[in-house]
C-alpha cells in the first residue's frame, strides 16, 4: 500500500514537471519575430572569433542563428538555421549567449522574442572586399535583417 502512494506522488510530481516543460517549449515556439534592430541596437554585441582552421585554408562563409531572448533578458533555444561550415556556425552560435542581454531595461521584452542574426565571416585579403554593403547583399545563408561581419586574415 505504502509503494501505491509514493508511485502516485511520483507520478503526479513527473506530470506537474511534463506540463510545465510543455507551456516553456510552447511559449517559446509561439516567440513573437521581433524587429530584432531595436533590441540589438540596446547591448553591447561583438562579432564571433573567426574560425582559425577556416582562416588558413583561406575559407570564407557564414551562419544564420536563430534565439529566444526572455522577459528576464536572457538567451535560450540557440539554434543553427544556416552554415556554410560547421566551424562558422559552431561560432556564430557561441557568441549570441555571450552579448549582453542583461543591458537591457526591465521591460524592453514582454513576452519571449525570436530574433535571427546572419554572421558572414569574410577574410580581408582586399581593400573594400569585406565592407558591410556587399556581406549584406550575399545570399549564401538566410536572414537579411540583422547581419553581423567577423573580419579575418588568412593564417599561414
Amino acid at each position: 500500500m505504502k509503494y501505491l502512494y509514493l508511485s502516485a506522488a511520483l507520478m503526479a510530481l513527473v506530470g506537474c514537471q511534463s506540463n510545465r516543460q510543455s507551456v516553456q517549449e510552447n511559449e517559446i515556439a509561439q516567440a513573437a519575430p521581433s524587429n530584432s534592430a531595436t533590441l540589438v541596437e540596446q547591448i553591447k554585441r561583438f562579432p564571433p572569433r573567426y574560425p582559425i582552421t577556416q582562416a588558413k585554408a583561406g575559407k570564407q562563409g557564414c551562419a544564420t542563428v536563430e534565439y529566444v531572448i526572455t522577459p528576464k533578458n536572457e538567451v535560450s533555444d540557440v539554434k543553427v538555421l544556416d552554415a556554410s561550415h560547421a566551424d562558422f556556425a559552431k561560432e556564430a552560435q557561441a557568441v549570441v549567449s555571450k552579448w549582453r542581454w542583461q543591458q537591457l531595461p526591465d521591460d524592453a521584452i514582454t513576452v519571449p522574442t525570436k530574433i535571427q542574426t546572419r554572421f558572414e565571416f569574410c577574410l580581408a585579403a582586399r581593400k573594400g572586399q569585406c565592407d558591410m554593403e556587399k556581406l549584406v547583399a550575399k545570399t549564401q545563408c538566410r536572414g537579411t535583417e540583422d547581419v553581423m561581419a567577423s573580419i579575418g586574415m588568412k593564417v599561414r
